[in-house]
């Protein structure tokens, strides 16, 4: 995980969709991707010029994907969870994660 991804893992407080600037292009004019993530990076309090802000999001490059060690991790806490008698059964993660969202992702990106 790069520092990048810290930080965007970090201005969220739940799951978020990522999607392409390239493809998004099309659709949505680039400017208005920055501002409205920095609508909302200013609306949870953090100060930072407009300007600052948007060279650094000029350098941000998606690559959809999960991090490796997900699956481990996610097959870990789920062992907790059953143990605990908080979930019925340990999901397949094969399904769950829906590589096949991911794949579509890393195709149009």
């Amino acid at each position: 995980m790069n520092g990048q991804e810290i930080l965007a893992r970090g201005l969220f407080e739940g799951p978020v969709d990522i999607v392409s600037r390239d493809s998004l292009k099309p659709y949505v004019r680039p400017p208005a991707t920055t501002d409205a993530i920095y609508a909302f990076y200013t609306s949870k309090g953090y100060s930072l010029s407009q300007d600052t802000f948007r060279k650094a999001m000029a350098t941000v490059n998606v690559e959809p994907g999960f991090p490796g060690d997900l699956a481990p991790y996610m097959q870990e806490q789920a062992e907790i969870l059953l143990k605990e008698k908080k979930i019925a059964a340990i999901p397949d993660w094969s399904k769950a994660l829906r590589p096949d969202f991911m794949e579509k992702a890393r195709a149009s990106s």
